[in-house]
């Protein structure tokens, strides 16, 4: 028998990876333990970030959903007041990993709207299932100006009996979105140009934040009593894009603080499209939680290819970054191969990353032939059901093969900071295509990482020392040198910027 058949010739039977041989009259049946996929898992009982917006017509709840989830044509400014409005369910089809409920503002001596709310949230926190109940609220206001009042009557209601409403303990983060951040800013500049002051950039900053503390911040606070709210000010308007990533970062924080599933923290993570480091720290976490410790320590790698670990990294990745990609162009051989191909890596023993390490194929192979000596040649064929992962002699194969192999490590060390990099330099780019990935976008973002920082990362792989008998408990070195190229290696905002241009001057690939 070929030892290449073993791993070659296993095929899907029951969501198990098996491979079947019959010699002289002997069946056997070796099972392969697949490589489960950590986000697909955790995700599994919450595919949708579930979140309802409340706030008048008119303080840009519509434009604000469209930025955050980097969708087109989701518009609840026709909204009506009453239940059956905020349990209407705002989803795209192209971002469905968010779904948005939206309730109008609380009018003056209008208590049917704080009523409704109240009641869908009621229900909202009664539902069984994880995907149904209700993730985050935001109570958009809009700054105000001219004298107009910041808080109605029944926002203050709302404020002082949010506990009531979303939880004792907080389960339901509460974050207050201050709008139109844009018109504050260019109502100071022109008062700062009408005295002469522009160029004081320090002065005019310090009229925002008193502004804001004044017109906002005091209002909410003294509605609210002295417990502090999560609060962000933002601006849809182009420019305020930090603005938008700020508030994606403060609702990620209450998340990870209020709510203990850990599926949520990773859906709401993973519906956004605005915040690079909430995408970076998923990824990060994703790998904290099984990949890159698996290099040298867990069993969750036992007998796969390399192609196989390398698949499902690529598809965790990718998941996590949640791209408009209607042509899948990110899942595709030839994207993979870009990144397989490491000429500046200098690793010993692998001809192809495609394929299993000879150790595995002998040690599998190996048991085969023990399986067949042990049954022995006579009688009708027999079927010997082999569950390799749960096998001693795969104890060993485990260490032989990522505890000893510096160059495996190495290798997947190098496709994670690529990719991810790569990944980076994509999620900056499609804006300028609307949003939806194409595979010019993907070839400026290859080639510009190329050129400025991959082979700088390759070096410092090369030069960097694998501990593969690290010590119980010990911080994971593989991963903190993983963080930090991928923090000081992503391309420049100046590069991006350049792409950006070109990609506007280009047409859109067919």
């Amino acid at each position: 028998m070929e030892p290449q058949q073993v791993l070659f010739g296993a095929s899907e039977e029951g969501g198990k990876q098996l491979f079947r041989k019959t010699e002289r009259k002997i069946e056997i049946v070796v099972g392969i333990q697949s490589l489960p996929s950590t986000v697909s898992e955790t995700v599994a009982s919450c595919t949708r970030f579930r979140v309802l917006i409340i706030g008048k017509s008119g303080v840009g709840k519509s434009s604000l959903i469209n930025k955050v989830f980097g969708v087109a044509g989701v518009d609840v400014s026709n909204t009506t007041r009453g239940s059956a409005s905020i349990d209407q369910e705002y989803v795209a089809p192209d971002n469905e990993r968010f779904v948005v409920h939206d309730s109008c503002g609380f009018e003056a001596a209008d208590q049917n709207n704080l009523k409704a709310v109240r009641d869908f949230i009621s229900r909202r926190r009664r539902m069984p299932e994880l995907k149904d109940q209700l993730h985050a609220v935001w109570l958009c206001l809009a700054i105000p100006f001219a004298g107009a009042r910041l808080l109605e009557a029944g926002v203050e209601d709302f404020l002082k009996k949010r506990k009531q409403i979303l939880g004792n303990s907080g389960l339901i983060p509460l974050v207050v979105v201050f709008t139109k951040h844009d018109l504050l800013v260019n109502m100071l500049y022109a008062d700062a140009l009408r005295n002469e002051e522009v160029d004081d950039q320090a002065r005019i900053h310090e009229r925002e934040l008193k502004s804001l503390e004044t017109l906002c911040l005091r209002p909410v606070r003294a509605a609210a009593g002295s417990d502090c709210l999560s609060h962000v000010t933002v601006s849809t308007t182009e420019g305020y894009e930090k603005s938008l990533a700020a508030l994606v970062d403060v609702t990620t924080k209450d998340i990870q603080k209020y709510v203990k599933d850990e599926a949520v923290h990773y859906i709401a993570a993973i519906a956004q499209r605005v915040s690079i480091s909430v995408k970076i720290a998923l990824t990060m976490s994703v790998g904290e939680k099984r990949y890159w410790k698996a290099l040298t320590a867990s069993p969750n790698f036992h007998n796969q290819s390399m192609k196989v670990c390398l698949d499902v990294i690529h598809k965790d990745v990718i998941t996590v970054w949640n791209l408009n990609d209607p042509k899948n162009s990110l899942q595709k051989d030839d994207f993979k191969a870009g990144l397989l191909s490491t000429p500046n890596l200098r690793v010993r023993d692998i001809a192809d990353i495609q394929t299993t390490t000879k150790t595995s194929i002998t040690v599998v192979a190996a048991l085969v032939t023990i399986i067949a000596s042990v049954a022995g040649t006579g009688g009708a064929a027999l079927p010997i059901i082999v569950p390799v992962a749960g096998a001693a002699i795969l104890v060993k194969l485990a260490h032989n093969i990522y505890r000893t192999s510096q160059d495996i490590v190495k290798q997947l060390m190098a496709y994670i900071v690529d990719l991810t990099c790569v990944m980076q330099a994509v999620f900056l780019l499609v804006s300028v295509r609307n949003g939806i990935v194409d595979v010019e976008v993907i070839a400026m973002a290859k080639q510009a990482y190329e050129k400025t920082n991959r082979a700088d990362v390759h070096t410092a792989i090369n030069n960097f020392e694998v501990n593969l008998a690290m010590a119980p408990g010990k911080r994971d070195h593989v991963l903190d040198k993983i963080k930090e190229l991928i923090g000081s290696h992503s391309v420049g905002d100046e590069e991006i910027s350049n792409l950006r241009k070109k990609l506007q001057t280009s047409s859109v690939p067919v």
